[in-house]
């Protein structure tokens, strides 16, 4: 069965421009956060004794540092796009926010780690 709004000659109501480029800057200022975290745990893993990354999937990357780089420079960016593509459906917009708030968190953990650990990122 068709949903009322998906039925031919059935108008939806249109995003407004201010919406569209919400989103637009939400999924840019998440993929640059997600960027410094790569770098951030690039770094780290080198110059700070005993740090490891935390997610496991991403950590089997690192492996492979130009696997990892490619993953965050192609697969991250696309994930963005198609959330971004479907914003009009409320699971991408909670995506996008999601993603947000978790980078937002990870970069101010960062901030906090550069300060407290300058010593050995700042010899």
């Amino acid at each position: 069965m068709i949903a009322q709004k998906d039925k031919p000659g059935v108008k939806r109501p249109r995003e407004s421009r201010i919406h569209a480029r919400l989103y637009l800057v939400l999924a840019a200022v998440t993929y640059a956060l997600n960027l410094l975290d790569f770098a951030y745990t690039v770094f780290g893993l080198e110059r700070l004794p005993g740090m490891q990354e935390g997610n496991p999937f991403f950590a089997m990357l690192l492996r492979a540092p130009w696997l990892a780089a490619a993953y965050k420079l192609l697969v991250i960016p696309t994930a963005f796009y198609v959330m971004y593509r479907f914003r009009s459906r409320p699971l991408a917009r909670a995506g996008l926010w999601l993603c947000f708030t978790i980078f937002a968190v990870l970069g101010v953990k960062a901030a906090y780690m550069l300060i407290t650990y300058r010593q050995y990122f700042f010899p």
